[in-house]
């Protein structure tokens, strides 16, 4: 598995395996981090790696890691919790992003 952030501004990967410029990193992370939900790697109530973990894994630093984190969590899809880390709290992010939209119509 490529452990490079590798997302477009349109969530492509790219084929040289590079950083895009054009997308904040923070917010191409949070996209990785999205689609690994999504594809089921992380599961519901466990923790995801730690921001130190992450950073290290994406050659990054552990502040942006935290951004992309944050916009998760305020987002209700992660949550911190103090001596346990950083916890998935839904399953489909696609499902609650269409049960949302749907309410806000």
């Amino acid at each position: 598995m490529d452990n490079k952030l590798n997302y477009t501004e349109e969530n492509e990967e790219r084929e040289d395996g590079k950083l895009s410029y054009r997308t904040p990193i923070y917010l191409q992370l949070r996209e990785i981090i999205r689609n690994r939900i999504e594809e089921g790697e992380y599961l519901p109530g466990t923790a995801i790696p730690s921001e130190n973990k992450l950073a290290e894994t994406y050659g990054i630093n552990r502040l942006t890691v935290r951004n992309a984190v944050d916009t998760l969590v305020n987002e209700g899809i992660l949550r911190r919790v103090q001596g346990k880390g950083v916890l998935l709290l839904v399953i489909n992010t696609k499902k609650t992003w269409m049960n949302m939209v749907g309410l806000l119509m």
